[in-house]
C-alpha cells in the first residue's frame, strides 16, 4: 500500500474549487492516467454514485469503476477506483480532495491517493510516478480554477 499526498494554494474561494471538483469529467480529466471518463447526465457527487473511467497506467487501457465514498460540499471529496474486472491487476485506490481556508481568498487543496497494485515491487516503483502525476494534475487544477475566477471577475467589471 502506498500513500502520496500533495497540496497547493489556490487563489479563489471554496465554492469555486468545489464547483470545479463537482464537474467530474473536467476535474478528473487532468489526470494523465484517465483516458476516457464516461459520465452520465444524471451523475452527481452523491455517495454510492458510480461511473466508468478508462485508465492507462502504461500497460494498456482498462476500465475502472469510480465510486463516490464521501461528498461534503466545499470541504471534502473521497473517491474510490477499482478494476471493473476482478482479474485485472490494477491500481486499486482511494482519492481524497480536501479544501482548507488559509486566509481571505486563499485556499489549500490537499490531494491524497492511497492504493496498491497488490505487489510490493509494483507499488515501490509506481510511487514516484504517481507523485509526479498528482503534482502535474494539481498545478493544472490550480490554473484552471484561478483563470476561471479571473475571467468571472473581469466579466463582472465589464458589465458594471
Amino acid at each position: 500500500m502506498i500513500k502520496v499526498e500533495t497540496k497547493i494554494d489556490i487563489n479563489s474561494d471554496a465554492e469555486k474549487i468545489w464547483e470545479f471538483l463537482n464537474n467530474i469529467s473536467l476535474g478528473l480529466s487532468f489526470n494523465r492516467f484517465h483516458k476516457k471518463i464516461n459520465v452520465e447526465n444524471s451523475f452527481s457527487l452523491k455517495p454510492n454514485s458510480k461511473i466508468i473511467i478508462e485508465h492507462n497506467f502504461g500497460f494498456g487501457s482498462y476500465n475502472m469503476i469510480l465510486s463516490v465514498l464521501e461528498s461534503l460540499p466545499n470541504e471534502r471529496l473521497i473517491l474510490e477506483e477499482k478494476a471493473e474486472n476482478d482479474s485485472d491487476q490494477l491500481f486499486y485506490h482511494q482519492t481524497t480532495f480536501s479544501i482548507h481556508k488559509k486566509k481571505e481568498h486563499i485556499y489549500e487543496l490537499d490531494y491524497i491517493v492511497k492504493g496498491s497494485f497488490e505487489s510490493k515491487f509494483a507499488d515501490l516503483s509506481f510511487r514516484p510516478i504517481l507523485k509526479g502525476v498528482m503534482l502535474d494534475e494539481l498545478i493544472k487544477i490550480k490554473l484552471a480554477i484561478e483563470s476561471s475566477t479571473i475571467n468571472a471577475k473581469s466579466s463582472q467589471y465589464n458589465h458594471a
